[in-house]
């Protein structure tokens, strides 16, 4: 049974599922209102599957670049304030993330029926499963406490935080969509932010999450001790599914090198006969 700590827990994380789902609506409604956007998608046949899917990315989008905000500060100021070798759990710290989580796991479940179901997008479905799982238990305290020792509740709260940092590469990742959209040429804006985006994806994912399976892997015998092993496996697992689908990405975005990543490159004009 779960206690109503818990139960408003959970609560919390469908009340934001919902915002996020009236979000994408009303984001759509905007898009097709927009004088820019709209005038990008009425190009495509009227109620076309083109035009609504065009409505459905520029939503699903800019909720995620929210999204991607919100927990990347949050993140960051959990790890301002969090230090994972203390036994007992901090409260603080766990008072901001449990909010942070409740965000991000009804982002998850909003945008899997917004935007993942409806287009299909299999990858992105499943870096959402993956996520959810992963850290869904870890603004609960009984689910935390039932599945790990209570002196690991910190390490537990770091390695999850410390994983949200790489949502910070995803603004830029969405700024670089939303120019794409828009510009008709090369601009200097658009070279800054993709060298940004390219510095921020290695060392946020590549880089970073290394380092945080390495911690991890460290308290394999912390784990045992309790018979949690199996959390640990867990934990480590996720972690490299996510580095996986971050390398996957990585080359789904340089495929055509990282000259034509970082610069739009002119069209060349037809010679008139």
């Amino acid at each position: 049974m779960l206690d109503d700590d818990d139960e408003a827990y959970e609560l919390g994380i469908l009340c934001w599922a919902l915002v996020v789902v009236m979000g994408n609506l009303v984001a759509r409604k905007i898009a097709a209102q927009s004088v820019t956007w709209a005038g990008r998608a009425k190009a495509y046949p009227r109620g076309s599957a083109k035009e609504n899917t065009s409505y459905i990315v520029v939503a699903s989008t800019a909720v995620g670049y929210l999204h991607a905000t919100f927990v990347t500060v949050m993140a960051a100021r959990v790890l301002m304030r969090l230090d994972p070798s203390e036994p007992e759990l901090n409260e603080e710290a766990f008072g901001i993330w449990r909010g942070a989580m409740q965000v991000s796991m009804g982002f998850f479940i909003g945008d899997i029926f917004m935007y993942c179901l409806p287009l299909g997008d299999h990858p992105i479905t499943s870096h959402h499963v993956v996520l959810f799982s992963s850290h869904v238990g870890v603004g609960s305290r009984a689910v935390m406490h039932a599945l790990a020792p209570p002196h690991l509740s910190n390490f537990i709260m770091w390695a999850s935080a410390a994983g949200y940092l790489c949502e910070g590469s995803n603004l830029f990742l969405n700024n670089r969509w939303f120019m794409l959209q828009f510009l008709k040429e090369h601009r200097p804006l658009y070279l800054l932010n993709n060298i940004l985006l390219l510095l921020a994806y290695l060392a946020s994912r590549v880089v970073w999450f290394p380092y945080i399976m390495h911690k991890v892997y460290e308290q394999q015998e912390a784990f045992a001790e309790g018979g949690h092993l199996m959390i640990w496996y867990f934990m480590l697992t996720g972690y490299v599914l996510t580095l996986l689908m971050s390398l996957m990405w990585l080359q789904l975005m340089l495929k055509n090198g990282v000259a034509a990543f970082v610069v739009i490159k002119a069209k060349s004009k037809k010679k008139s006969s």
